[in-house]
């Protein structure tokens, strides 16, 4: 997708409406930073880029792997709609009334829950009401462990509004969100570090540093720093990810991504 900057679309409007009605889409920057995304009507943006060939949708992913890999079933090579029209072909209640035009007209429709749903408000459905997991999770010992230079547990799991790096081009969700990327502590970690409600702090790991803006709350356990959601880099202060603070080693078992839950630091910015 070609870049102009937001004076060219200024002084060249007419030209560049020209072009996205022809089918193009263009990111318009400010200050050499992306700002937004304009593209022609009737569709998103998203759909005007795989109709190009300039992206792909994971049901051709999943079709290209089973084609190489030598899998023969139906099923992977349905389009978006027909995998969507195969979900909603169902007779539960809670799916009654929900068919794939109303979907197309309306965007999202609530499922047909009971008023006061609570499945779970009085235990399970065992005679002693506990939720069991068969079999029980496997706790590990972290291999990196919390040290005096390091003495906080950085954990990152999905954020009220931003869930993972797929919400970060939605600006009414970022705004929802907070606008930039936050990281919770207790207050009794700020207070002892000198970090106020709303003011920056820098992240430290032994493999980099981030700058994040602290959100002082009980919700967060002591000794524990929560980075709510996945942000991209672009957004942030510094224009750094969570992964500036990982480790490049795999792991034990499968030789994957390590990922999170890394060892850091936490003190407040100074400029």
């Amino acid at each position: 997708m070609e870049a102009i900057t937001h004076r060219e679309l200024r002084n060249n409007s007419a030209e560049v409406l020209r072009r996205v009605q022809g089918g193009e889409s263009l990111q318009v920057t400010n200050n050499g930073v992306p700002a937004a995304v304009i593209g022609p009507v009737g569709g998103t943006v998203l759909e005007g880029l795989i109709a190009r060939g300039e992206a792909r949708p994971n049901t051709w992913i999943f079709a290209e792997l089973a084609k190489r890999l030598g899998v023969d079933d139906e099923s992977l090579s349905w389009s978006p709609e027909q995998v969507a029209e195969e979900m909603l072909r169902t007779d539960h209640p809670w799916m009654k009334g929900i068919t794939m035009d109303r979907l197309k007209k309306e965007r999202s429709i609530r499922l047909n829950l009971p008023s006061d749903f609570r499945p779970y408000s009085q235990g399970s459905n065992f005679e002693d009401k506990k939720i069991r997991f068969s079999p029980p999770p496997e706790q590990l010992t972290f291999e990196i462990q919390t040290d005096a230079r390091y003495p906080f547990r950085l954990i990152s799991p999905p954020g009220d509004y931003i869930v993972n790096t797929t919400m970060g081009n939605l600006e009414s969700i970022r705004k929802l969100a907070g606008g930039q990327p936050q990281v919770m502590l207790h207050p009794d970690d700020a207070s002892h570090l000198g970090i106020q409600d709303r003011s920056m702090v820098t992240i430290e790991s032994p493999n980099g540093t981030i700058v994040r803006q602290a959100l002082v709350s009980q919700d967060a356990p002591r000794k524990t720093l929560i980075a709510l959601g996945q942000w991209w880099p672009k957004l942030a202060p510094d224009r750094k990810s969570l992964n500036d603070l990982t480790s490049q080693r795999l792991t034990d078992l499968g030789g994957g991504s390590t990922f999170g839950n890394p060892a850091v630091s936490c003190k407040p910015l100074t400029s």
